[in-house]
């Protein structure tokens, strides 16, 4: 897939999209329960967590320990009970066809999907190497395309070779910020090796609408530091290498014992890089929203301080008698 592919996907989804300005009140008068408002009309987790919280329900009662537990007809009775004194209030509803899809402030603003990908296609030589999602819903949250720019990194001997790669993350809803992230795609494994891009705060800004112009300056600024990122990140993948590391304690570490066999059946040796080599190629199983997040954490091993578990080039160690 490329750019113009995923332009035409988005534009297409973009059709599905409205906004309406609404009361609480409104919403309300509409709620019948857990998921549904009317007949003609329901609404994602996310737009009901966000109604509720507006209206002071606290989040804690809003999951399956308490609210979902009630009957809706209790549930319409707590709902109107806690909009009292706010059923003036005016909240933006964003809309995807029949479903409500988000319950935000009145001032939200946010950058389109379709202006991030108008931003991307700007940039000819870059490759779109993921997109997700397959097919946008009411359920959607983010938007996330990954593409690789030109400039080419020998990782090691032989055939693993990687390129520059730029992970752009885009919400519509809400869930976050528009974020650039930068890092290194392998050839070899195809594993999204992640690495925060630095400086780069114009595009974590929560919510921040820049025009076409503003908005490829912003992109243009941070591809430059992508670069940069990707040399830093080189040399702590190096370094990994000769780091001789306590792989059972990393291990116990991960939140399952799921997560640790699958990572143990990919261990090639026990240094940091074999593990983190490990933990991103088991990664590629999992849907993309969790292989990223199973990428952020690996990647945040190479920034902890390894530094008495480092060899010296050519020095012999005597646990495994591995030369490095």
């Amino acid at each position: 897939m490329n750019l113009t592919d995923i332009q035409i996907k988005v534009q297409a989804a973009q059709e599905h999209c409205w906004d309406s300005e609404v009361l609480l009140g409104e919403l309300a008068d509409h709620y019948h329960g857990k998921f549904e408002m009317t007949f003609e009309h329901q609404m994602t987790g996310i737009a009901r967590h966000e109604f509720l919280s507006k209206i002071g329900v606290p989040t804690k009662f809003q999951g399956h320990e308490f609210f979902d537990k009630l009957l809706p007809h209790t549930q319409m009775m707590v709902v109107q009970d806690a909009v009292r004194g706010k059923r003036d209030k005016p909240v933006l509803a964003r809309w995807f066809g029949d479903d409500l899809r988000a319950v935000v402030s009145g001032d939200y603003t946010c950058v389109p999907h379709t202006s991030v990908i108008d931003v991307l296609t700007r940039f000819p030589d870059f490759e779109v190497k993921n997109f997700y999602p397959d097919v946008f819903t009411a359920d959607t949250k983010t938007m996330h395309v990954r593409l690789t720019t030109p400039t080419k990194h020998q990782l090691n001997g032989g055939g693993d070779v990687g390129f520059t790669m730029i992970h752009v993350v885009n919400s519509e809803i809400g869930r976050g910020s528009l974020i650039v992230d930068a890092g290194i795609w392998r050839e070899v494994c195809t594993n999204g090796l992640l690495a925060r891009v630095g400086g780069t705060l114009l595009l974590k800004e929560r919510h921040l609408y820049h025009d076409p112009d503003d908005l490829m300056e912003v992109f243009g600024s941070a591809v430059e530091q992508a670069e940069e990122v990707a040399l830093e990140f080189l040399e702590k993948l190096r370094l990994a290498r000769r780091t001789d590391v306590p792989v059972e304690h990393i291990l116990g570490r991960l939140p399952s014992e799921k997560m640790r066999n699958q990572v143990r059946e990919r261990l090639e040796g026990s240094t940091l890089f074999d593990v983190y080599n490990a933990i991103t190629n088991a990664a590629q199983e999992r849907v993309f929203t969790a292989q990223v997040q199973w990428e952020q954490w690996a990647r945040s091993l190479l920034d902890e301080d390894w530094t008495e578990h480092v060899h010296e080039v050519g020095e012999m160690c005597t646990a495994c008698g591995r030369t490095f």
